[in-house]
């Protein structure tokens, strides 16, 4: 098992090829990141030619930090306290020996060890036409204040062409409560990363629209099936029930399946339950608004309903 690591660690150093290293903390992950970019370094013509990516600039600082303590090491021919150093210390004298050769003055600034916001800002300021920048960006920390004017500007083009259309009906569903819908957006434009590439992002608007429609599919058939699934013994009684409403308010009739084509019939049932703050309705609020007449056997029988399940 021993010799398998070993191998497998001097492969991963090889410039040569790529890997993808997997490894518990502890198993020395960071040691062999740094032998390989010291393996990198010792045969490129500049040091800036090694790009190393990181999540987080204190990542970033520690890395070049721990690359130069190799380095003044290896000048100094500090002992060595561990074994597996040898390896470290014999590509660190390459290092030096390379950046010898090339005049090379190398330090921490000298190293291109970044973010990967840092990488993204530099290529969008040395292609600005191509970014679709147009000018300098500068990355933020906090993108809400981004998000929001982004948000702001999308629904103030309500009623305006197709795409106007779509925003009102966007906000017909959440009766025209602008904040809520910005909120939304907000939060999910904060998430782009997860839901980006699987709607097709700025590529191919028919697809995005295809599988946005599929998802949002998959979503009702799945709630619908728990909806049937936890009014099983009622579900004849409670159809029965609101039809029996809804004929009073001269409405059509309705069907509980779990079938996607009965989600109306069960957005009647959740109006019949539930207030519009989504809370459970007061028996004294059953009356004839909601086609159940007083006395009547009918909302008796809602009543009864309605108490088994709140």
């Amino acid at each position: 098992m021993l010799s398998d690591d070993q191998a497998a660690r001097e492969r991963a150093i090889d410039p040569s090829m790529s890997f993808c290293v997997s490894a518990p903390a502890g198993s020395g992950k960071t040691e062999l990141l740094t032998q390989r970019l010291l393996a990198l370094l010792a045969r490129v013509d500049r040091p800036e030619q090694v790009l190393a990516i990181t999540f987080t600039r204190k990542a970033a600082s520690e890395m070049a930090a721990r690359i130069m303590e190799k380095l003044e090491q290896a000048s100094a021919d500090t002992p060595m306290e561990a074994a597996h150093e040898r390896v470290t210390r014999d590509l660190a004298q390459q290092v030096l020996a390379h950046a010898q050769e090339r005049s090379w003055r190398l330090d921490e600034s000298s190293l291109n060890l970044r973010t990967i916001d840092s990488f993204c800002h530099e290529l969008t300021r040395q292609m600005p036409i191509l970014s679709g920048m147009g000018g300098i960006a500068e990355p933020v920390d906090n993108a809400v204040p981004l998000y929001e004017r982004a948000v702001s500007d999308f629904l103030h083009q309500a009623s305006v062409g197709k795409v106007g259309e779509s925003i009102s009906a966007l906000l017909g569903h959440f009766d025209n409560r602008w904040n809520k819908v910005s909120d939304l957006l907000v939060a999910l434009l904060s998430r782009r990363g997860d839901w980006g590439p699987h709607i097709g992002q700025h590529h191919d608007p028919t697809s995005a629209e295809n599988a946005i429609e599929s998802t949002v599919a998959d979503l009702v058939n799945d709630r619908l099936d728990a909806l049937s699934e936890q009014f099983a013994h009622d579900t004849q009684e409670l159809c029965e029930v609101i039809n029996g409403a809804r004929e009073v308010l001269a409405l059509s009739p309705i069907t509980l399946t779990h079938d996607a084509e009965a989600l109306e019939g069960w957005r009647a049932v959740s109006a019949a339950f539930l207030t519009n703050d989504l809370t459970w309705r007061k028996s004294r609020g059953i009356n004839a608004k909601q086609g159940f007449q007083k006395d009547a056997d009918l909302k008796e029988r809602f009543l009864a309903l309605l108490a088994r399940y709140e």
